[in-house]
């Protein structure tokens, strides 16, 4: 299994085999990556991964986008309405034949929680270019994802996850994402810059759990203990970056190691030589876990 994810200017690559102990790794690597269009871009990596990539056996892989090369919406329904009516009113009425011709459209239900559907849009010329390289080197895309969404996918390495809980991204530029699942139901997508204060960018699901989502992170990063604020609506945060200053990351990770999971995919998955060795260089791996989706790890 070759696995790639996609953050920004960087691609992480990671190659691993199945064996009876789970997943072994044969190598990892980030490789700079400029082109966005995708345009036969395994040619670039193959170049400079170590060439162990098996001839013989099933070449698979998984690409997981970095959010900024795809569109993200939502729409609100009315239950009373079937959401397959929903969905077609919108893509004839709202969306319009531009749209549905150009692009690939994925719809996520955010139920129970809240009648509202979230829309990912991926551009149908760089799919196009995605499976023509693959196809060009023989391999076959089993899961393409979206950073965030991929790094969901990992957290069966973090005893998790839980039935309620945070995921936090630390990106670049001081950017950041969060996914809330409330009762193992995707609740709340929300991206924000965090300058003094949060500047919400785009926020989907329950307006209820916005705010006490909003609430906690400004807490967190004022670096006050979690006993001091009400988190009965969460069990646990589990957070990443994919940036290279790690000084956000390491204090609020510090704060209160019950409930926050610093998500170390080196010495889980990577390199178990690491032990507990924190690899803050590694974390943006997590961005590769639907390669582990249904494995044990």
């Amino acid at each position: 299994m070759l696995s790639i994810s996609q953050a920004s200017n960087c691609l992480s690559c990671v190659e691993w085999l199945p064996s009876e102990s789970g997943p072994g790794v044969v190598q990892y690597k980030k490789i700079a990556f400029q082109d966005k269009s995708f345009i036969n871009f395994l040619e670039n990596i193959l170049g400079k991964l170590d060439n162990k990539i098996h001839e013989g056996t099933n070449k698979n892989l998984t690409l997981s986008l970095d959010s900024n090369n795809v569109s993200i919406s939502s729409f609100k329904y009315d239950k009373s309405i079937s959401l397959k009516e929903k969905i077609d009113w919108y893509e004839n009425i709202f969306l319009g034949p531009y749209v549905l011709k150009n692009y690939d459209i994925y719809y996520y239900s955010l139920e129970p929680i809240s009648a509202e559907i979230l829309v990912i849009y991926i551009d149908k010329q760089i799919k196009k270019n995605i499976l023509e390289s693959c196809e060009k080197h023989g391999f076959n895309l089993k899961h393409l994802s979206i950073d965030i969404f991929s790094a969901n996918s990992s957290l069966n390495m973090y005893n998790g996850p839980n039935e309620n809980y945070i995921l936090w991204k630390i990106g670049k530029n001081k950017n950041h994402t969060l996914l809330f699942f409330k009762d193992k139901n995707f609740s709340n997508y929300i991206n924000f810059n965090l300058y003094k204060k949060i500047e919400i960018l785009q926020s989907f699901g329950s307006e209820y759990y916005t705010e006490k989502l909003v609430s906690t992170i400004e807490h967190l990063v004022s670096y006050q203990k979690m006993k001091s604020l009400n988190i009965d609506f969460f069990d646990q945060i589990y957070v990443y970056q994919t940036k290279n200053n790690y000084d956000l990351l390491k204090q609020i990770s510090s704060i209160d190691t019950n409930t926050i999971t610093l998500m170390n995919i080196g010495s889980k998955f990577l390199n178990k030589n690491l032990k507990n060795k924190i690899s803050y260089n590694l974390l943006s791996f997590n961005e590769n876990g639907n390669s582990l989706e249904g494995i044990d790890v």
